[in-house]
């Protein structure tokens, strides 16, 4: 989960989603992940990846840092809840 500080908006426009999701597309893909589900919310959001051969820490820095960093974005904050289920891959919800 990530949101806006102070419940600011991080998605105004359509074209901010689009640009969230390539961001995330091109991001993920090099790991081997897999995008389970996603919510694109004005002021927050929310992502189920499983993890594939390489960690998801740096990419999904690298995500949000992006796109908060991009013209006119608002700074976001994180808060990673990493699931370890018995089988042993790392869950993001």
């Amino acid at each position: 989960m990530a949101r806006g500080i102070e419940k600011t908006l991080i998605f105004r426009t359509v074209e901010d989603r689009a640009d969230f999701l390539r961001r995330l597309v091109s991001q993920v893909e090099p790991t081997g992940a897999q995008v389970l589900a996603w919510a694109l919310l004005p002021n927050h959001l929310h992502l189920l990846l499983r993890t594939g051969h390489r960690p998801l820490a740096s990419p999904m820095r690298r995500l949000l840092t992006g796109y908060a960093s991009g013209p006119a974005k608002p700074s976001l904050t994180t808060f990673p809840s990493p699931i370890r289920p018995a089988c042993g891959q790392e869950v993001f919800a």
